[in-house]
């Protein structure tokens, strides 16, 4: 059995959840086609290329204020990255190398992604727009859904974020819960800031403690196997689901800035 992975840093890491996955199959092959910070754009244009290599198709759905500018060059029937931004960002820049270094490329990353080919006119108006007008995005990210689940209607669809659109909460609940228990256990006081606070990847595979990557797996296998299991509840409350860390070592959260209360 050939399993496909799509998503972003919730996916990305193979040493986490979807190697404990694997065992679960008799002979189960998993690729993973995940980058991340990369948006739902990227996951989409991987599917539309892979997906039919797959006998099971798993997608972590990104943040909808993530953006991918993205063509197909049909003369080889391929798909090439241009750029990918963060649109919840404000954006000032006055040529096309400042342009560049605001969108937060992350070319070694992406193979595919084109430097060359950036329309700097075409990338600015599209963040702007999209900018000014969110709903765009949300109509991208519901058609892409829809075209998901049209094309292959066995995928199973998991939220990597908290999104009011489709699902209450996502996957980043369960590090969100894990960091805001071990702050009140450390009695530490400290502002929910990027700058504040990091993962450690070797730590958290895909923001997660190993034990909590191999609950994970567990119920992501009985999500696929029992009709009547739902892993996005699992979700809504991680406490009860997931096991969550009793010291700063264990969790493999990195805190700076802060102070004992």
């Amino acid at each position: 059995m050939y399993i496909g992975i799509y998503g972003d840093s919730f996916a990305v890491n193979y040493s986490g959840w979807p190697r404990y996955l694997e065992k679960y199959f008799d002979n189960a092959k998993i690729k993973i086609f995940a980058v991340g910070g990369t948006s739902t754009n990227y996951s989409y244009m991987k599917f539309l290329e892979t997906h039919h290599k797959h006998d099971v198709v798993i997608f972590i759905w990104s943040s909808d204020k993530r953006n991918t500018l993205i063509t197909k060059d049909f003369d080889k029937n391929r798909y090439k990255v241009h750029a990918t931004a963060n649109t919840s960002h404000e954006f000032n820049f006055r040529d096309k190398h400042e342009l560049l270094s605001q969108l937060k490329i992350e070319q070694e990353d992406i193979p595919e992604f084109d430097i060359k080919n950036v329309d700097v006119t075409w990338t600015s108006h599209e963040l702007y727009s999209i900018k000014k007008h969110p709903t765009k995005n949300i109509l991208h990210e519901i058609a892409m859904r829809d075209s998901v689940i049209l094309k292959r209607p066995d995928s199973i669809n998991i939220e990597a974020f908290s999104c009011r659109e489709f699902e209450s909460y996502g996957m980043s609940n369960i590090p969100f819960t894990d960091l805001c228990q071990l702050l009140v256990k450390l009695n530490v006081n400290i502002k929910f800031e990027e700058t504040n606070y990091r993962d450690d990847c070797q730590l958290r595979p895909n923001h997660l403690t190993p034990k909590q990557n191999e609950q994970f797996a567990n119920y992501l296998y009985q999500h696929m196997t029992k009709k009547d299991f739902d892993i996005h509840r699992t979700f809504s409350d991680p406490r009860k689901y997931y096991m969550m860390s009793e010291t700063l070592e264990e969790s493999g959260f990195h805190l700076e800035n802060f102070e004992k209360l």
